[in-house]
């Protein structure tokens, strides 16, 4: 997934979302993205989100829309680093990073799930799998761990569950590079 950075001016580094309905930049107020400038034209350029990323389209704009200082004539599908210029308006594709590897929505949803027992993990064993992390990487009943915490929201036990996959990976990563098959 990509992002857009505003990489010049007053507003350098804020990041853009951009709508499933796309963001239309201009002067006018219809737009969702008003700039006061003479240099871009009522109704500029369209970023819209596909599958594949982003995609730019020049709307027919006076002083041109430009994509790493090449000027665009029809639909230019965008890529991280690319340097999208707008008038005065600088803006940075980035790729964004997915704060999840190899977990979908699914999964995700699937471990906040409330049908699991007072909305908490209770089959760890079916659902780290799905991970490609081994069971004896689970720690057991036995294992000195701390007793479950109170989450005051569901968005505080998914950041807490993301939190924990995060250190099961490094210590996973951190196990392979020093095992003798690693060398």
């Amino acid at each position: 997934m990509s992002e857009l950075v505003i990489a010049s001016g007053k507003y350098r580094g804020k990041k853009i979302v951009i709508p499933q309905s796309g963001l239309v930049i201009g002067r006018d107020r219809g737009c969702q993205m008003r700039i006061s400038s003479d240099q871009i034209s009522r109704v500029h350029c369209k970023f819209t989100v596909s599958q594949d990323g982003i995609i730019l389209k020049d709307l027919g704009s006076r002083n041109g829309t430009f994509v790493n200082e090449n000027r665009i004539e029809n639909d230019r599908q965008l890529k991280s680093g690319d340097v999208v210029k707008v008038g005065p308006l600088t803006l940075e594709i980035r790729e964004k990073r997915s704060e999840v590897s190899n977990m979908s929505d699914d999964d995700i949803a699937s471990w906040l799930n409330d049908d699991t027992a007072d909305g908490k993990l209770t089959d760890d064993s079916t659902l780290v799998p799905e991970m490609g992390i081994t069971d004896a990487e689970i720690p057991t009943a036995s294992e000195d761990h701390k007793p479950k915490k109170k989450f005051r929201s569901l968005g505080e036990e998914a950041a807490d569950i993301i939190r924990r996959h995060w250190e099961l990976d490094a210590a996973k990563k951190a196990s392979n590079e020093n095992s003798p098959a690693a060398s």
